[in-house]
């Protein structure tokens, strides 16, 4: 887990990513989408799929967590980034999940030009996704059923 901010009153973001078999923070580094600049951002890494590697060991698997069956209610905002042409985490498989799933704020953002990783992929949206509802508590850029504000309510 790695944390990073260029100004720590920023609002937290916690960035889950990887696993089973592909780390993501050295793309951070190499690309620099520019998270920091908005965030305090905790990057973490599932075990399996980050930095450490339990692939020669039998602990992989236990470490791994099927987020769609196991955690089924935040009580934080969340946003889905999907890649169109994603072949890793199929878009069907998310949005049903993002349905499933209960949290005070959601949005479902589909990239129309990305596959696995919208970030680094197509950084002018996030951007814009980031300044225009992360950051104003609301999911007016979404695809969902009905918008929603931290600070209105639910609005259809």
């Amino acid at each position: 887990m790695f944390i990073r901010s260029k100004d720590t009153a920023n609002p937290v973001l916690l960035y889950v990513r990887g696993g089973p078999a592909f780390p993501n923070y050295f793309l951070i580094e190499k690309f620099k989408p520019g998270l920091e600049d908005y965030f305090t951002v905790c990057y973490w890494e599932q075990h399996g799929g980050g930095i450490i590697s339990f692939y020669k060991s039998g602990t992989r698997d236990q470490c791994m967590i099927d987020f769609a069956s196991t955690i089924t209610e935040l009580n934080i905002p969340v946003c889905f980034f999907s890649g169109k042409y994603d072949l890793t985490v199929n878009i069907d498989l998310s949005k049903a999940y993002h349905e499933k799933l209960q949290a005070p704020l959601k949005g479902f953002y589909t990239f129309n030009n990305s596959a696995h990783s919208p970030l680094f992929e197509e950084p002018r949206q996030v951007r814009q996704i980031i300044e225009t509802d992360i950051l104003n508590g609301t999911n007016t850029l979404a695809e969902n059923d009905e918008v929603t504000s931290l600070k209105r309510g639910r609005e259809k």
